[in-house]
């Protein structure tokens, strides 16, 4: 027999049984990561932040997902309702890539120490939309180790 790993509550399931304050925090988080992350990263028009390099559609795009599915881990109520290592681990990592993939290439000093700005602009920039997808996927995993957490008939999420 094939083991599949943990059982998953569905997603479907799992979303319907969210009440209001779970979708609060849900939304309460998911707009707080898209600022944390957009305010920086200049893909949020702000007077602090600039960015040489224009933002493309794409960066948007994996901002926007990453911020959501982010919410959505904390919104997902657990039976502790605190994160356990298994999630933490890829929600950190998939914050860190949708940093590092959302950002102004030449303006990421770790990225032109490593490379220069050239390499920066012709390394970096076009492989940022692969670690955006690499930072959802991680986001995706958090979700899924969440999921199989609510399924576990050893917990019951307490009202």
């Amino acid at each position: 027999m094939i083991d599949l790993g943990p059982k998953q509550l569905p997603l479907g399931t799992a979303v319907r049984a969210m009440r209001p304050r779970d979708w609060a925090t849900a939304v309460g988080v998911a707009a707080l990561t898209w600022l944390v992350l957009g305010i920086p990263s200049d893909i949020v028009p702000n007077p602090i932040f600039g960015r040489p390099i224009p933002v493309r559609a794409i960066d948007h795009v994996i901002l926007t997902v990453s911020a959501l599915l982010t919410g959505l881990v904390f919104g997902l109520r657990s039976p502790s309702n605190e994160l356990t290592d298994a999630e933490e681990r890829p929600l950190f990592a998939g914050g860190i890539l949708t940093f590092f993939a959302v950002g102004c290439p030449v303006c990421n000093r770790f990225v032109v120490s490593l490379l220069g700005t050239s390499g920066a602009l012709n390394w970096f920039r076009p492989i940022q939309p692969v670690l955006g997808l690499a930072a959802v996927g991680l986001l995706v995993v958090a979700i899924r180790r969440r999921l199989a957490d609510l399924a576990d008939p050893r917990c019951s999420v307490p009202d």
